[in-house]
């Protein structure tokens, strides 16, 4: 028990005690350089980086010219009008279908730039935390290692205080650039079932329903969620109220009125009356078969999902009657007649409202993605200006400074030598162990969210009487949101608590919908430094079994020397990586989103344009982007756990990137000049005695080293 106290203690004040040796080391080792920003600056750097960094700048002010060329359009343009408070804008109206569509490859787009600004942002970043040889001479003297090749978060202890704040404001305005960019473009769509109305009416008391225009007098407007209750008392002046609003109710035959509503997936029909040529069971004339699902404003609970409508029912069970509550369309349209209450029906009238869907874009949200690139780009420029021009940025770099000016602190013996054919796992756990457990935290939640959606879908469907399986699910499509939704559903997923504030809900809602994105962004930094100390472990090893020469961030002329990749890996490699989590945030993007939708209602007697609408908000989610979310990512993340099982006989003393191991294996013969220009190779230079043997990157011939053998550097 005291043991398990002590335990306990140690494990709180370790990430407390571990922060104040970092700060020590920081304040004992590190002195900002001073900050240079002359003309002469550029042209002093090399070749190499200012190609690197022109690339950095230029697609940096590419994007920020395209957004801020965007942003003044929508402000100024005629085609993009305001929508409603909270600076958001309307850029495209037309069928549901086009403008879904067209939402789709903006994200994609949105999401590759968003992408490239973040690949952009890990190489300064990677290149602001670079140590120069001074700093790997000083944490060797205080026996502390740096990570060469990588970012690593022991590499922040080399930072001065200036490039910590340019570091940590590349951090902050990369991680949210996933987030706030999807948050901009949201489309608005329509449903004209919510605000509806049906009414059983009698086939022979539609002629003088028609003809009575006594209702044309009302002046008060239709409201979204009831007709006007101050002007009409009875269930005849409603249906005369119907009957005279445009756009007029079109005749359909049985059959075809059974599969418009039936499928509850037809948002654009509106009010509904059925027609019957028998005496009904009811005295009272025209019945009121369904009432807007929307709830009123005289609501007695209010709760945070209350302005949704109630889709724990079905939007066709009026089609069995007012008062029943499970209803199979099916065994409907298998029956010879339709019967509702024991009331065979002939025929329905009803309204069809315009298909018209909004493409959104948020002027504010707009303008914060301005502020992050601009953040950016001046970060950009203060890291050149700060940044260290002998940095060691690849293992090329540290392998050339050791081979020119060997270390001098911190020499040590190797123990005896064995070839290890190890895991990659077991060979970079850090790496592989951070990324594969985020990962699978991560695809966890995706699997989780899917399971949960699935379920309440299905509970939805089957407590209204329809089949739902995987099939049904499928057919909803990408991107697409079901039409039934569980109580609990709706209260836990869909409502937000800014949504009825047009101030604030477009933007509040975007951002909730789009938190996770943050999750992927710092997933794609871990899987990257895996898959870079991967590339570096490889670039090491492979100077065990043939002579190349080093691949160096300033690659010097006339020389065996090779450039560096841009992002520690090989284009086609870092193409692949970028491409992959572009597709994952443009899939999560459509997995869980800021949802729009406008009740739409006939408001006129004359104009059949005069369409009224109440804007409802809730953060949408579709169960088959969610489940292409959970393959993609399944398939990513046992990709790296099966890179990480394969078994590589690696020969080099230490992969992991060490500079004190690399520093070991860089102590040439004497004599020898300019090792680190010609293609080199690691290996036993000379047999000292018995089982000791001098190891060293060499232009000599050299051998592997034998199992067994002690190594020594000098």
């Amino acid at each position: 028990m005291r043991r398990s106290k002590q335990d306990f203690i140690y494990a709180i004040k370790y990430p407390v005690r571990e922060y104040q040796k970092f700060q020590d080391y920081r304040h004992r080792q590190i002195q900002d350089e001073p900050t240079s920003l002359s003309p002469g600056l550029w042209s002093r750097l090399h070749p190499s980086l200012r190609q690197s960094y022109k690339f950095c700048l230029a697609g940096v002010a590419s994007v920020w010219i395209m957004c801020f060329v965007f942003t003044i359009w929508v402000a100024v343009s005629r085609a993009a009008h305001k929508a409603e408070a909270g600076l958001v804008y309307i850029l495209r109206t037309g069928s549901c279908a086009t403008i879904q569509e067209i939402n789709f490859w903006i994200h994609l787009l949105i999401n590759i730039l968003a992408t490239g600004l973040y690949s952009v942002s890990s190489f300064v970043m990677q290149r602001l935390a670079a140590p120069t040889r001074e700093d790997v001479d000083k944490a060797h003297s205080a026996k502390v290692s740096v990570r060469i090749g990588s970012l690593a978060m022991s590499n922040l202890g080399v930072l001065g205080r200036k490039r910590w704040a340019v570091f940590m404001s590349l951090v902050a305005s990369s991680f949210p650039i996933h987030l706030v960019s999807n948050s901009l473009i949201v489309y608005s769509t329509t449903n004209a079932e919510w605000s509806s109305f049906v009414y059983l009416v009698a086939a022979s008391d539609l002629n003088s329903l028609e003809s009575d225009s006594s209702v044309l007098e009302i002046s008060n407007p239709r409201q979204y969620n009831q007709l006007v209750p101050a002007d009409i008392d009875n269930s005849t002046q409603s249906v005369q109220y119907i009957i005279h609003q445009k756009p007029p109710l079109l005749h359909l035959t049985i059959k075809d009125c059974i599969g418009t509503f039936g499928s509850g997936s037809d948002e654009t029909w509106s009010d509904v009356l059925v027609l019957y040529n028998h005496e009904t069971i009811y005295k009272d004339g025209e019945q009121n078969l369904k009432a807007p699902s929307i709830p009123g404003d005289s609501s007695f609970t209010k709760t945070k999902d209350s302005y949704l409508p109630d889709r724990s029912s079905v939007p066709w069970s009026w089609m069995c009657g007012a008062y029943s509550h499970e209803c199979d369309v099916q065994t409907i349209l298998q029956n010879d007649t339709w019967t509702i209450d024991q009331t065979i029906v002939t025929e329905c009238r009803a309204r069809k409202l315009p298909d018209s869907c909004e493409l959104n874009v948020s002027l504010a949200i707009m303008i914060l993605v301005l502020i992050c690139i601009t953040c950016k780009f001046v970060c950009i420029i203060l890291a050149i200006s700060i940044g260290r021009s002998q940095a060691l940025l690849t293992i090329g770099d540290a392998i050339a400074s050791f081979l020119q000016d060997p270390d001098k602190v911190w020499l040590h013996d190797q123990p005896p030598y064995t070839s290890r054919r190890k895991m990659v796992m077991v060979e970079m756990k850090d790496a592989f162990g951070t990324s594969t457990i985020f990962g699978l935290v991560c695809l966890s939640l995706a699997w989780s969210f899917f399971a949960f959606t699935f379920q309440q879908t299905r509970t939805a469907y089957t407590n209204s009487g329809t089949k739902f399986d995987f099939g049904t699910m499928l057919r909803f499509g990408f991107g697409k949101m079901p039409t039934l939704w569980t109580q609990k559903l709706r209260t836990l997923v869909l409502a937000y608590a800014d949504a009825k504030n047009p101030a604030v809900s477009y933007t509040s809602g975007a951002s909730l919908a789009n938190l996770p994105q943050i999750a992927l962004s710092a997933f794609y930094l871990l899987f990257n430094n895996y898959i870079s100390r991967l590339f570096v472990a490889f670039e090491l090893r492979s100077f065990s079994t043939r002579r190349r020469g080093l691949r160096v961030s300033q690659p010097a002329k006339d020389t065996k020397q090779r450039g560096a990749h841009f992002l520690q890996i090989p284009l086609r490699y870092g193409l692949l990586n970028m491409a992959i989590f572009t597709l994952l945030h443009t899939i999560l993007s459509q997995t869980l989103f800021l949802r729009r939708v406008y009740a739409i209602y006939p408001q006129s007697f004359d104009d059949p344009n005069d369409i009224g609408k109440e804007l409802i908000s809730m953060i949408g989610y579709s169960p088959v982007s969610c489940f292409a979310l959970a393959i993609v990512l399944s398939v990513l993340v046992a990709s790296g756990i099966i890179m990480g099982l394969i078994p590589i006989d690696w020969r080099f003393p230490d992969t992991s990137g060490s500079s004190l191991a690399i520093s070991a294996a860089c102590h040439p013969p004497e004599g020898t000049q300019n090792t680190q220009q010609g293609e080199v190779r690691w290996g036993v230079m000379k047999k000292k005695a018995h089982n000791i043997v001098q190891c060293s990157f060499s232009l000599l011939p050299v051998r592997p080293p034998e199992v067994g053998e002690r190594i020594t550097i000098f």
